[in-house]
């Protein structure tokens, strides 16, 4: 599925990563980094981007098709 220009998203004054809205439900893993694309990627892509995520590293992710944007969080390394 495709986002296009007729897509209407709403976003809030905050962005929330690693916790549910009501702060409840906290994230007990480790956040590698964050992607942006241009579409919603498939279930089977997840997969095989969370295992290349392991292998590589985020970076690994740059060239996949309708990707916008990434943020690797590794300037502590």
């Amino acid at each position: 599925m495709d986002l296009t220009d007729s897509a209407h998203i709403e976003f809030s004054e905050s962005f929330l990563l690693g916790n549910s809205p009501r702060g409840k439900n906290g994230w007990w893993g480790e956040i590698k980094g964050l992607a942006a694309y241009n579409r919603i990627p498939s279930p089977e892509e997840i997969v095989t981007h969370n295992r290349e995520i392991f292998k590589k590293g985020m970076r690994g992710l740059a060239k996949t098709p309708g990707c916008l944007a990434l943020y690797p969080f590794d300037e502590g390394k």
